[in-house]
């Protein structure tokens, strides 16, 4: 995070659309004009409704240097189950499909299973970074459905409320990308003032964990010891045998959190 402004101004912005839309929306067009001269604005038409569409949007941000995605409605529920950390900007963003969609499509019942499962996978993970990453902008009139207080509950209070109903006007869509795009500036400058010492790594089967092992056991050990402690780990070289992925969360050398 500490170089996003620097990494969105030099990589792709990626425009993700709604329901029944395409990468020639409107909304497409308005972003594509406000943003062209300074980012460089791709936009794909995706089947929201098929199998694999939230698998293959992460492979498309991975694979075409993402660093920040815009996304609306329904397409904004499938920039939430991005699990890089890229920045995003959501415009009125339905966080229930397996609610929402029903009501405006005939949508069968593996559909709804499968928006249901997305759901949960988005709600696992939810972390700090995650929520950091995460900037939302809701019309004051939405016809259709509003997520303003559970965006609040599950993100913070890094959104903004424009004129509009569902379907935003230009000028709303600009102050929506715009308030984002501050939002990402401030922290920025927040993490500089904060001696950027505070990093996320990632570990695999096969990485060294030496580093960090003896520190993690400890640490979950501390955290369950209202219960006997890691039962069933004896010690840390178990820990990192039974575990297949480690996200330390750390301030230098020092771990802070940890998810195994």
């Amino acid at each position: 995070m500490k170089d996003l402004a620097q990494q969105i101004a030099n990589k792709n912005v990626l425009y993700i659309h709604g329901l029944n839309s395409s990468a020639q929306s409107r909304t497409a067009k308005v972003i594509k004009a406000y943003l062209g001269d300074k980012f460089n604005v791709l936009a794909e038409t995706w089947d929201l409704l098929a199998p694999g569409t939230a698998k293959r949007i992460n492979d498309y941000v991975a694979n075409n240097n993402v660093s920040l995605v815009i996304a609306s409605s329904l397409g904004a529920f499938y920039a939430l189950t991005i699990t890089d950390s890229v920045a995003k900007i959501l415009i009125n963003p339905c966080m229930h499909p397996s609610v929402e969609v029903p009501k405006l499509v005939k949508t069968s019942d593996a559909q709804v299973t499968m928006f249901k499962r997305l759901e949960e996978s988005v709600r696992q993970n939810i972390d700090a970074e995650m929520r950091m990453c995460t900037f939302a902008g809701f019309g004051d009139h939405d016809e259709l459905f509003n997520y303003q207080a559970e965006f609040k509950r599950t993100y913070g209070n890094h959104m903004i409320v424009v004129s509009g109903e569902h379907r935003l006007g230009a000028t709303s869509i600009h102050k929506v990308i715009e308030s984002g795009l501050a939002y990402f500036e401030s922290v920025q400058s927040k993490l500089n003032e904060e001696l950027i010492t505070e990093h996320y790594t990632n570990l695999f089967k096969g990485d060294d964990f030496s580093k960090w092992k003896q520190q993690a056991y400890d640490l979950l050990n501390k955290a369950y010891a209202d219960i006997g402690g890691l039962l069933g780990v004896p010690d840390a070289d178990a820990l990192v045998d039974d575990s297949d992925m480690w996200k330390i969360f750390h301030r230098g050398d020092t771990i802070l959190a940890v998810c195994i």
